[in-house]
């Protein structure tokens, strides 16, 4: 998680982010333990464990819920730092509280917690800050070869927690987390192979965690939860994450309706169950009968709030204006007459469009005209988190380079999707030559010669345009060529009734009645 998070995020709001970790983390915190000891019944000590271990939220369901629900930037970063960021700040506490418990018989507990804290952050920083040098060090004078620096970044998170814990107990989590923010925040040249990987490995363990902790539970033991325990549940879930958000962010810097959208949104995860796992029963075996009941209510926490509060995420942002304007957006790489005239179309049809290109010169008429552009090289930007691109779902490379292309569309399919990234062909022998090459996956139109690069232009300088055509009455494609409209025309994108869009050749399309057609034809033609 700490490799997607960049400083010139933290930078755009660091009084707010500060809040998020500070203030919000003790005032949850403390809501907690009361409503554990006065509404739940619990024991002072059992009451901070369980309040704790519910600070932190879940990443691991937060990120995939923000890519669907397209929220504004900075209500994005806000949810994202917290959510990472507030992870191992809740493992410590409910470790120092757990290990304070255990051993309170024969330490002073102010000074334990003081001291254990204090080494914590002395470890976690002095650690991570160094491996991360030696790694770097490694990696620019070539000492690391390419194909292993994957598993030896992976290999050295393992050595990380595995050492830091064993130096200091609950200092694992802060360590690899600090760790990844470091690393994500370098010139490290295989940060985007170390997230995919990443992200495949956490879907499967996280899975199996979660099934395992699911195993180990007796279901019996929520007949042994009184109706305290359940408006305690409650609590967790509806009422103290919101007051404590709310208090901790006044005068933040936050707007009243992202205060508002992040203190209703923060399910639990897996670092709740599994440090839940471990300390309820660790405490259970040692003698405390309340041991017991952490887990059942720590889960139920984590059902409900995943459940409700991502069924409510997409209806609250909208409702509080916290949305991307518009869905299913397209980003065309490659600035040129027709692709501006795709564009200026596009946005016609209220469809988020974003033009790229390495040249001012050919954006400065789309500047003119209203479009979104970037400028710079698309790939190496979207590395350091420019420009936004949520709010896009589909990449058109549409530049002069056919290599250019088919790199954009290979580097990017991993965010757009393999299914949602398309090139265009550049040369009439491009199929002839290029069968066996990797541009051919990504390739719209198929075999037809009539889309390519130097045709659309030559249609440009001939007076084509871009038209629509809603399709009323059910006909195939083949119909619909023959059809007068586009009997002389290229159908270039159907455009769906729920805005979807699809490239026409790249794989059989069958409009349906509703469906949009947008065909490029000379305009003495229609």
């Amino acid at each position: 998680g700490g490799l997607l998070l960049k400083f010139h995020e933290f930078k755009k709001a660091p009084g707010g982010m500060l809040r998020l970790f500070s203030l919000a983390v003790l005032f949850n915190w403390v809501l907690g333990l009361l409503s554990a000891r006065f509404i739940g019944g619990l024991s002072w000590e059992i009451s901070m464990l369980i309040a704790g271990i519910l600070i932190v939220t879940g990443p691991t369901v937060i990120i995939p819920a923000l890519r669907e629900a397209k929220l504004i930037r900075s209500t994005t970063s806000f949810l994202k730092w917290e959510g990472i960021v507030n992870d191992p700040i809740g493992v410590v506490i409910a470790v120092l509280v757990y290990d304070y418990i255990v051993y309170s018989g024969t330490v002073n507990g102010v000074e334990f917690i003081l001291f254990a804290f204090s080494k914590i952050i002395i470890i976690s920083i002095a650690i991570s800050f160094s491996v991360r040098s030696i790694i770097l060090w490694l990696t620019k004078r070539a000492l690391i070869p390419e194909f292993l620096k994957v598993p030896a970044i992976f290999s050295s998170i393992l050595i990380l927690f595995t050492g830091t814990e064993y130096l200091q107990k609950g200092a694992g989590l802060l360590t690899i987390t600090l760790y990844g923010i470091l690393l994500g925040n370098s010139d490290f040249s295989s940060l985007r192979d170390i997230k995919r990987f990443g992200e495949s490995l956490s879907v499967f363990t996280v899975s199996a965690v979660f099934i395992i902790l699911s195993a180990s539970l007796d279901i019996s033991v929520w007949a042994q939860l009184d109706w305290h325990h359940f408006v305690l549940i409650f609590m967790f879930s509806f009422v103290i994450r919101p007051i404590g958000i709310m208090l901790s962010t006044i005068k933040s810097g936050i707007r009243y309706r992202e205060r508002l959208l992040i203190s209703l949104y923060g399910p639990r995860g897996i670092v709740a169950a599994s440090v839940a796992g471990a300390v309820g029963t660790g405490l259970y075996n040692i003698g405390y009968e309340e041991g017991r009941v952490v887990l059942p209510i720590i889960f139920s926490v984590i059902i409900i709030t995943v459940v409700v509060h991502s069924f409510w995420l997409g209806r609250l942002a909208t409702r509080l204006k916290l949305k991307n304007p518009g869905e299913h957006g397209v980003l065309i790489v490659g600035g040129s007459p027709w692709t501006l005239q795709l564009a200026k179309k596009l946005k016609e049809m209220e469809i988020p469009v974003m033009l790229s290109d390495t040249s001012w010169h050919k954006l400065a008429l789309a500047k003119n005209d209203d479009i979104d552009i970037h400028y710079g090289h698309i790939m190496n930007d979207l590395d350091m988190g420019e420009p936004d691109i949520s709010q896009f779902e589909y990449l058109i490379a549409a530049t002069e380079d056919d290599h250019y292309n088919t790199l954009v569309c290979h580097k990017l399919r991993h965010q757009f999707g393999s299914d949602h990234v398309y090139q265009i062909p550049i040369h009439a022998d491009f199929f002839q030559k290029s069968e066996q090459m990797l541009n051919q996956e990504y390739c719209a139109f198929g075999n037809s010669q009539n889309a390519l690069y130097e045709n659309m232009l030559r249609n440009y300088h001939f007076g084509w345009n871009f038209k629509t055509l809603k399709i009323s009455e059910e006909c195939d494609l083949n119909c619909l060529v023959e059809n007068k409209v586009l009997k002389d025309a290229i159908p270039f994108i159907l455009i769906k009734t729920n805005k979807r869009i699809r490239l026409f050749g790249k794989s059989s399309i069958n409009p349906q009645i509703g469906d949009i057609i947008l065909y490029y034809v000379k305009e003495s033609s229609d």
